[in-house]
């Protein structure tokens, strides 16, 4: 039941509303969050001044995320999914928000921020990827053919690509700072620019998201409604066959 034609299959994705929707606003978070790995630990040594907390900052917000895994799946067998991933997108951008406040010796602000987005970041992760199932069902549903393969190139496509261009947009603003490579002091305009890279950036992307995300309207009663239908059509050609 896999597309036979690879331009057709891009066409379909593209056409697909929901798709399109879903796919735009994982670019613009991305574009948000690409370039989080990169700048944190300039962030924690020159504007906190802290360097020796790099790695355990690093891990926090990777253990966050690890352990909100099974708290979103959980809430996702209870409450709509999308409803779930909107309001982790919010978290997500008052999380990286949060780091605008970041001064000498604020860690603890930091630690918020790490627990926030990265929870946050655990629902896209989780309940996001069963809404990309529920999208390609949908396709399914129209054309008759699955495409996991092509949905899953455009997802992984739309991400390297927003974090390529925030990787790129990092290091021009850093060298239009003053930022000075390996120096023990940096210019406040340096520190101002790493700090809004690191939260304002993803704020306004996840901003940005969330309010286009208002408008994804594949219900999960509809998704039901095509998931029953599908069953029973390929039912249908089990028994013909």
């Amino acid at each position: 039941r896999g597309g036979e034609n690879a331009f057709r299959a891009i066409r379909d994705v593209l056409s697909n509303p929901h798709a399109r929707l879903v796919l735009f606003v994982y670019f613009i978070e991305s574009i948000g969050s690409g370039g989080i790995g990169v700048l944190t630990p300039f962030v924690i040594e020159y504007v906190l001044l802290m360097p020796e907390i790099v790695p355990p900052m690093l891990g926090l917000y990777m253990l966050s995320a690890l352990i909100a895994v099974p708290i979103w799946i959980t809430l996702g067998r209870r409450f709509e999914k999308r409803h779930l991933w909107l309001f982790a997108m919010v978290q997500g951008g008052i999380g990286y928000g949060i780091l605008f406040w970041l001064d000498e010796g604020t860690w603890l602000l930091m630690v918020v921020s790490s627990l926030m987005a990265g929870t946050a970041g655990a629902c896209g992760n989780t309940l996001g990827q069963a809404i990309k199932a529920e999208i390609i069902d949908f396709d399914e549903y129209r054309t008759g053919e699955r495409k996991e393969g092509a949905y899953f190139a455009g997802w992984s496509f739309a991400g390297k690509l927003a974090g390529g261009i925030m990787v790129a947009v990092v290091g021009f603003a850093l060298d239009l700072s003053g930022y000075v490579e390996n120096a023990a002091e940096q210019a406040e305009s340096a520190k101002r620019t790493m700090i809004f890279l690191t939260g304002g950036i993803p704020m306004i992307g996840y901003a940005i998201g969330s309010v286009l995300f208002t408008r994804f309207s594949l219900t999960e009663a509809e998704h039901a409604r095509i998931r029953f239908e599908l069953d029973a059509r390929n039912a249908a050609d089990g028994d013909g066959a």
